[in-house]
């Protein structure tokens, strides 16, 4: 088998204003929560589950982009409708858009969109045609 992702793990300041964004943001992409608003929030899918623990210590300052630390994770989707759906419900659950859906020259087709969740941590929804690779 060869090495994949099997989780991905982010840390909230504020684990109920963070299941908003993350239960319509994954919704989208077709994850369901697990669990309950307790720590660590779980959610699965067609991926690497995504767990969002609760901060631990007083520390709470938001993730700052740039800063040292893990930069965007990007989810690759089969359709750009995807891209679409992800940026409405970001909007919808309050999260920042960075950068709205578009083209980007990294290759023909790459259509993506750049969000926040409330703790700064970016997340990239990417639709790449196939054979533009």
């Amino acid at each position: 088998m060869p090495n994949r992702v099997h989780h991905i793990a982010l840390t909230a300041a504020d684990l109920g204003r963070s299941s908003r964004f993350y239960d319509a943001v994954l919704a989208a992409l077709g994850y369901q929560r697990h669990s309950g608003l307790g720590s660590p929030l779980v959610y699965g899918g067609d991926g690497p589950d995504v767990l969002v623990y609760a901060v631990e210590g007083a520390d709470a300052a938001p993730h700052r982009h740039g800063r040292p630390g893990l930069q965007h994770v990007a989810v690759e989707v089969d359709e750009p409708g995807l891209v679409d759906a992800v940026f409405r419900a970001a909007v919808a659950a309050g999260g920042t858009v960075v950068h709205e859906p578009q083209l980007y020259d990294y290759m023909p087709g790459y259509y993506a969109v750049f969000v926040e969740d409330p703790d700064g941590s970016r997340l990239e929804v990417v639709h790449i045609p196939a054979g533009a690779a």
